[in-house]
């Protein structure tokens, strides 16, 4: 009996061991096309960063979706330039007035935050501080807190914002090559045959 009961444990931590190392095993095989597919977009998104026009062939650098397939699976990318979003330290009013409708209620909760915060402090996280001053969820890709200019980049922009700002006066618009860009990246699920 007491042989048999641990052999019955025995088999059972077997089963447990094997189970989780088949679940390591697809999280490796994940992990693995994740970063292939990272180092396939990086050529991508370079070529597109310094082409003086913008390819078809290559992920925007607006937000919009790119779809791609790799290793068997179909992925979804957005690459943004920070400079084509809303910074929350250092955007010119002017542009916040532009593109939200209820500017003065959040330029006065980012100025009150900015005098709040400690020399080389930050805000919290994106979602927090919108929610802070008063901005959705929805409003979240509009804007970054990784830019360093106080100026926009319209080319760049999401196509929602840049219908936001119109036509923005020339001394607000950034120009120049792009140097930071934010990835994002999902895999598609696959269609139920």
């Amino acid at each position: 009996m007491l042989l048999a009961t641990m052999a019955g444990w025995v088999q059972v931590r077997s089963f447990a061991n094997q189970r989780l190392s088949a679940g390591l095993a697809a999280e490796l095989r994940r992990s693995l096309a994740r970063d292939a597919l990272f180092d396939r977009l990086r050529g991508l998104v370079a070529d597109q960063m310094v082409a003086d026009q913008p390819r078809s062939d290559r992920p925007l650098l607006d937000g919009t979706a790119f779809d791609l397939q790799h290793a068997g699976h179909d992925w979804q990318v957005r690459v943004q330039d920070s400079q084509g979003l809303i910074d929350l330290y250092t955007t010119n009013p002017a542009i916040v007035d532009a593109a939200l409708p209820d500017a003065t209620q959040v330029r006065a909760a980012r100025d009150a935050a900015l005098a709040d915060l400690p020399p080389g402090g930050r805000f919290l996280p994106l979602a927090m501080s919108l929610a802070r001053f008063g901005l959705t969820p929805a409003e979240e890709g509009l804007f970054t807190q990784s830019n360093t200019d106080s100026l926009i980049r319209l080319d760049t922009a999401p196509p929602e914002l840049r219908l936001r700002l119109g036509t923005l006066s020339p001394h607000l618009v950034a120009e120049g090559k792009v140097a930071k860009v934010k990835l994002g990246l999902a895999q598609k699920p696959r269609d139920p045959d």
